[in-house]
């Protein structure tokens, strides 16, 4: 197995050995995100607890590692799965770029989470042709 394949054969093996009861879906990613956005737009509305806490973190990490993975695509395999703006985004956007993705497509939250997220991005910053 080479560099550029093994992430992709990783994320195979965890989704097929994870439990179908706990994977991660569209519903349980917006509940996690939309907090932030609250946040971000002053409502107010502070993870209160620390599972919610956790949450916000979980979602920031996500889409954090998501723009990072693409940027790795972009370095090590000249290919990108979007094209985000020069200079990158902040996380605070990409945390809108999901939520505002998720809203909008609620036919899809049964799906998994990451998938979502990179369908987000990917609709939100697409590359020119």
């Amino acid at each position: 197995m080479n560099r550029s394949t093994a992430p992709l054969v990783l994320a195979v093996i965890l989704t097929v050995l994870q439990p179908e009861a706990t994977l991660a879906d569209g519903i349980l990613l917006l509940k996690q995100c939309t907090p932030i956005v609250s946040f971000l737009d002053n409502e107010g509305n502070v993870p209160s607890n620390v599972e919610n806490t956790f949450a916000a973190g979980f979602c920031l990490g996500m889409a954090q590692g998501i723009t990072n993975m693409n940027l790795a695509y972009q370095y090590t395999m000249q290919k990108t799965l979007f094209c985000l703006p020069t200079g990158g985004i902040q996380n605070s956007q990409a945390v809108r770029v999901i939520v505002k993705y998720l809203k909008e497509h609620p036919e899809q939250l049964h799906e998994q989470e990451g998938s979502l997220a990179i369908i987000a991005f990917i609709q939100a910053f697409p590359c020119p042709p």
